[in-house]
């Protein structure tokens, strides 16, 4: 199965973020502030790729469905996303949870193509589907990250969501390991787990720091940089633009391992760029990522720690 595509959420972020995972957060007119899985620019820091079905007794899960005391199947599932972050071009830290008994809603503004290693995603602008899930969700209450420069702790919100965590200094600069506690609750049980947080990216090209660089629109876009051991390099490029008359992005993302310090995305994937016209921004985006998978109890959870990457204007020719 393909690895988590776990991808930094583009989200109304300051000092203080008020940007919560539900998406009631404040908005400052800067980027917009949407809950994973449905952000109109594609990003998408908790999609699953290799969460499965768990069968177990349908019964654990009362009052909230009632269901019969016979075997159904539970969709119960958990991400988590840790590390640095660059907004904007600024470095930063953030840190995410999310804890739901059935998967979100299908987008509806976004269409994903995929192949091999690569996704094309194209959103257009819109109103992001209801969430159905009730409330409130469960969650196993406090979660404290240490061993960074200083600790990080959300709590749950009335609902039982967590309020994102951002601060624009870098507290979790890999390598390192950092214990990941969560306090237990009624829903969710207590657990512990060591995260790797992986090194800086060191990007050899095509971004050279310093000078402008335009990539082809109808060629292979070869990517390098100085071998990291994390588990995997997420290579983005994204174009803002106009499709149909609509505004709409396009984000072109592939994953690689990152001992290997190369990647190729097809000219066929980088093409899908073209479809849009008056294109206002393109951006470049490449970060290590490491993936931990874990279960506490019948809860499956994905932990996804992210080193420092390289965010970068671009141009098309």
């Amino acid at each position: 199965m393909r690895a988590l595509r776990s991808f930094c959420l583009l989200l109304s972020l300051t000092a203080a973020c008020s940007a919560t995972v539900d998406g009631t957060g404040s908005r400052d007119g800067g980027r917009r502030d949407a809950p994973p899985g449905v952000n109109p620019d594609g990003d998408d820091p908790f999609r699953p790729t290799d969460a499965g079905v768990i069968l177990i007794d349908g019964s654990t899960d009362r009052p909230m469905w009632e269901p019969p005391d016979a075997a159904v199947f539970d969709q119960r599932a958990s991400y988590i996303w840790v590390g640095s972050y660059a907004q904007q071009r600024v470095p930063g830290t953030l840190a995410q949870a999310e804890f739901r008994l059935v998967p979100r809603p299908e987008e509806t503004r976004c269409t994903y193509v995929s192949a091999s290693s690569w996704d094309i995603i194209t959103c257009r602008d819109g109103d992001s589907p209801r969430d159905p899930h009730p409330t409130p969700f469960p969650n196993p209450g406090l979660l404290t990250f240490s061993g960074g420069a200083r600790g990080i702790t959300m709590r749950p919100g009335p609902q039982g969501q967590y309020t994102s965590f951002y601060e624009q200094s870098t507290l979790l600069n890999g390598p390192r390991v950092v214990t990941l506690r969560a306090a237990g609750s009624a829903t969710v049980p207590a657990f512990a787990l060591s995260v790797d947080i992986p090194a800086a990216l060191e990007l050899t090209a095509p971004v050279v720091v310093g000078s402008s660089t335009a990539i082809a629109r109808d060629a292979d876009l070869v990517v390098t940089w100085r071998p990291n051991p994390a588990r995997s390099v997420y290579v983005s490029v994204t174009a803002q633009g106009t499709l149909e008359g609509t505004r709409a992005s396009i984000r072109v993302v592939a994953e690689f391992i990152g001992a290997q310090g190369r990647g190729v995305i097809p000219r066929r994937a980088i093409s899908a760029l073209s479809t849009l016209t008056a294109v206002t921004e393109v951006d470049l985006v490449a970060m290590p990522q490491n993936l931990l998978s874990a279960r506490v109890g019948t809860w499956p959870i994905q932990v996804t720690s992210q080193g420092l990457g390289v965010e970068a204007s671009i141009t098309l020719r």
